[in-house]
């Protein structure tokens, strides 16, 4: 019954959150503890094997929220006419040939040998000749929650060396320790190509490479990992002390990003299998002719990361090739889809609902840019969007909605909402984030987040149906 109360008080604030979602009465009865576990139960089985975006067990989960959107009468809302909205990713990555990997400091050089010293991943290919090399600490760019890596120094065309995994206690949100993090923040500040390396403070004696071509995504720049012994001779001979900065970073929660006065050649070439991911859409018209042509977006991630050799697994090495199924990341968020939808079926709104089940979240928010990107009906219609995105571990009556900024109101009414519930509120006034409200957000669109916050099984096996109503979770 935990996870019952906890859907129905998002789907009240789905309702009063601002005047844009108002409409007359709720529905909320019709969310049931059955339902959701039932929804919860199938999307999480290991049947699906993880809903990886593009995969046998996304394509069925994907019919089964197709059957249950059609039999709530939803209409399917792609604009082909279906309930499908596909995009191209990228699937099994290759190595052809032998990649190549030097870098180079004053008269010092060194040959990075294949599979010896270093390991490509699978997300771009090319060539590079005597580029500079650059440090930026985590390759983390967050300057919303106050740390930016990437802050004053110019990346562009150059190569950069970034740490694996993310500063012990400075964030909640584990998703800038993901390798497709690290290479689309790099991307996106200009990098020729990435580096990564096991930081020596933070794994010590752990200098295993990740498996050639077993994680990529869409960033189209060679990345590649290499041994944390070789990159400590680099930076010896550039007179620093890389276990001294990671630790500094850490000490004073402040970037070391520097120059290193050295230069790097690489050649990769990668053979790419390219995959469909599906978007799920379905619209409930809206009741007011004169506002129904105004449209609130509702969404979920249902995708997840497969046997965690995509999307980020945090399980460590033993864990690659376990099935991940991802019950609260995110079956949680898409059982609250599916039963709002219900709920609003019941009691439509004045403007008109579009639900969007989004898959390729975990690879970089594919799905959702997709969507952005080429909507079905003009994209000025989009008034607002909800995303919901692990909201199955409530604890302490907490609950934390990012956005509240990006629009006027949404924190009072937002904070009144919630206190009228016994609901603690950690706010984020920004739209930014590691979720698909962000595709949204930077197509200037007002979202709001709502997140029950991390644990344990974050992105590892271990996160299964079972588990929604942990322990420690309060009924709201």
């Amino acid at each position: 019954m935990k996870l019952t109360h906890t859907l129905r008080r998002l789907a009240l604030l789905a309702l009063v959150a601002a005047p844009l979602l108002a409409g007359e009465g709720t529905g909320l009865a019709s969310i049931t503890a059955p339902e959701l576990q039932s929804h919860v139960d199938y999307l999480a089985a290991d049947a699906l094997e993880g809903r990886g975006t593009g995969s046998k067990g996304e394509h069925l989960a994907a019919e089964y929220l197709v059957k249950h959107l059609r039999q709530l009468g939803l209409e399917p809302a792609s604009a082909e006419g279906t309930f499908f909205q596909e995009f191209s990713v990228a699937g099994t990555t290759k190595v052809v040939g032998t990649p190549s990997l030097s870098v180079q400091v004053g008269p010092w050089a060194r040959e990075f040998a294949f599979k010896a010293d270093m390991s490509p991943f699978g997300f771009g290919e090319g060539a590079l000749r005597d580029v500079p090399l650059v440090f930026a600490g985590y390759g983390i760019s967050a300057p919303d929650q106050g740390y930016d890596d990437y802050a004053g120094l110019d990346v562009k065309g150059k190569a950069v060396v970034v740490l694996r995994k993310q500063p012990e206690g400075m964030f909640d949100d584990q998703r800038h320790a993901f390798f497709t993090t690290k290479a689309e923040v790099a991307k996106q500040h200009g990098a020729a190509a990435l580096l990564v390396v096991n930081g020596p403070a933070l794994m010590p004696g752990d200098d295993a490479l990740t498996p050639a071509g077993m994680v990529g995504g869409e960033s189209d720049l060679p990345v590649f990992h290499v041994r944390q012994s070789l990159l400590v001779s680099l930076f010896d001979l550039a007179e620093l002390d890389l276990k001294q900065i990671e630790e500094q970073i850490t000490e004073r929660k402040q970037p070391q990003s520097r120059a290193l006065g050295a230069s790097l050649s690489c050649g990769l070439k990668l053979e790419r299998e390219q995959k469909l991911g599906r978007n799920v859409i379905a619209r409930l018209p809206g009741t007011d002719p004169a506002l129904q042509h105004e449209v609130l977006v509702i969404g979920a991630h249902y995708d997840h990361v497969g046997f965690g050799h995509s999307g980020g697994s945090l399980g460590g090495r033993d864990s690659m090739g376990q099935i991940h199924n991802g019950a609260d990341d995110n079956a949680s968020g898409t059982a609250a889809l599916l039963e709002l939808a219900q709920a609003l079926t019941l009691n439509p709104l004045r403007r008109t609902v579009v639900f969007v089940a989004f898959s390729g979240e975990e690879l970089g928010l594919i799905g959702s840019k997709a969507f952005v990107a080429n909507p079905p009906f003009a994209r000025e219609r989009i008034v607002g969007m909800l995303n919901l995105d692990m909201v199955g571990r409530l604890r302490d009556q907490k609950l934390e909605v990012g956005g509240v900024g990006t629009s006027p109101g949404f924190q009072q009414l937002v904070s009144a909402s919630l206190e009228a519930e016994g609901l603690k509120g950690a706010f984020t006034k920004s739209g930014m984030g590691p979720s698909d409200h962000a595709s949204f957000y930077a197509a200037k669109i007002p979202v709001l987040f709502f997140f029950t916050g991390l644990h344990d099984d974050y992105h590892r096996p271990s996160d299964d149906a079972g588990k929604l109503n942990a322990k420690g979770a309060e009924r709201v």
